[in-house]
């Protein structure tokens, strides 16, 4: 990433160039100014947890989706050796800045994140953070055994907060459905089955369905917007089934 200012400050400070870095959308700064934060305080808010996430989110899916339209043009376009060379120089780079970006929240989850996590809602948190990071990292990853080794230790992750999640936190809860939600596309995307994802999503979508009760007000915008997802994707994942079985 690229380097803004982070000579040491206080935490407002940060906070605040944080926000203003968000506000115009320079993300690598805003995750500069975030992982300075975590240098000076180990215990995040929930907005300066938000803000973390917002930061490297953006950051790794812009490259990420950089990643996957050079990876189109080199198995589908008609290149030239020189072009070939040229097209695979800059996919490498991209592959080299996602690993960074990727490492960085995983070193920050391992070492300072997840032991100052207390409640089974910021365990939660930070093992799916610790999950999706490492499935970004296998998706990229350039041999089938490092694949390997990163998709195990995603599925870890996962396995590890659905754990802690399921008896501690109410169906309905965000937290625990954006969970199911990269769990289950962790199977379609890393482990190539729709069946098991599928699985997932429905258990996830039925049994907030069956609490929605729970539902507070605090979380009903997005545990709404995530089941909807959960639905959507359900609903791709089962005509792909269909398909398959149908040939």
């Amino acid at each position: 990433m690229t380097s803004a200012s982070t000579a040491p400050q206080d935490r407002r400070t940060l906070l605040y160039l944080a926000r203003v870095a968000e506000a115009a959308e320079r993300y690598e700064d805003m995750a500069n100014f975030m992982r300075a934060l975590l240098s000076v305080e180990k215990e995040l808010t929930l907005e300066e947890r938000n803000l973390l996430c917002v930061a490297y989110k953006n950051v790794t899916t812009n490259l990420r989706n950089g990643w996957k339209r050079i990876l189109a043009i080199e198995r589908t376009a008609k290149l030239h050796p020189r072009q070939q060379a040229l097209v695979h120089r800059e996919r490498t780079q991209i592959e080299s800045e996602i690993t960074h970006a990727c490492d960085e929240m995983i070193h920050a989850v391992d070492k300072t994140l997840l032991p100052a996590a207390h409640s089974s809602e910021t365990q939660v948190f930070y093992l799916k953070l610790r999950a999706d990071y490492k499935r970004y990292l296998a998706e990229i990853a350039p041999t089938s055994l490092q694949r390997h080794e990163l998709s195990s230790a995603a599925l870890e992750a996962y396995a590890g907060a659905h754990k802690i999640a399921v008896p501690s936190l109410p169906a309905t809860h965000s937290t625990r459905l954006g969970l199911s939600l990269n769990f289950s596309v962790f199977f379609y995307d890393i482990r190539n089955s729709p069946e098991r994802a599928c699985h997932v999503a429905k258990d996830a979508f039925d049994a907030a369905l069956e609490d929605l009760d729970s539902l507070s007000e605090d979380n009903y915008r997005e545990s709404v917007m995530i089941l909807q997802l959960l639905k959507d994707n359900m609903t791709l994942w089962a005509e792909e089934i269909e398909t398959r079985e149908a040939s």
